[in-house]
């Protein structure tokens, strides 16, 4: 007699929660010149101490289930001899609407490690990230430079 074993396999859908980031990036070249010296157009003056540059960065979080807590981290990919330092600045009027945590630093300097730059919930539209450089001097910061920049969403608020 033959014996057949019938196999029942049940296939369980999990649902996965799954988040977009976008990012888009105004601007994505600054001139700074003889304008962004302390005073402006002025022989003999060095920049001013910190620059508020013309990019900006405009972050959306979508499809994140209401009050799922997430952190946006900021890193720089390609580390500058440079004096200056790029600086990231998020403006949280742009989102005054929508919950986030504003134990957060104001203004965070862009290194080759990650580092929190805006903790919220749920999906997130509009979130304008500004960029300033500091530090820079005329004799040291003269010549061009490409910061690239990662940008990362992970589970959970922010950690200081």
């Amino acid at each position: 007699m033959k014996q057949r074993l019938l196999c029942f396999f049940y296939v369980l859908s999990l649902p996965l929660i799954g988040q977009n980031l976008w990012v888009d990036i105004s601007s994505p070249l600054n001139e700074v010149s003889e304008a962004s010296l302390d005073p402006p157009f002025t022989a003999g003056a060095d920049y001013a101490n910190e620059l508020l540059l013309e990019s900006k960065a405009y972050i959306s979080v979508t499809e994140v289930p209401r009050g799922s807590p997430w952190c946006l981290t900021v890193q720089g990919q390609n580390p500058s001899s440079s004096v200056a330092s790029i600086l990231v600045r998020p403006d949280y009027t742009s989102v005054s609407s929508q919950p986030w945590n504003n134990n957060l630093p104001t203004t965070i300097t862009l290194s080759t490690t990650p580092q929190p730059v805006f903790s919220g919930e749920g999906s997130l539209e509009g979130l304008i990230i500004e960029f300033l450089l500091s530090g820079a001097q005329l004799e040291a910061d003269w010549a061009p430079r490409e910061v690239s920049i990662e940008w990362t969403v992970v589970s959970g608020e922010c950690l200081l």
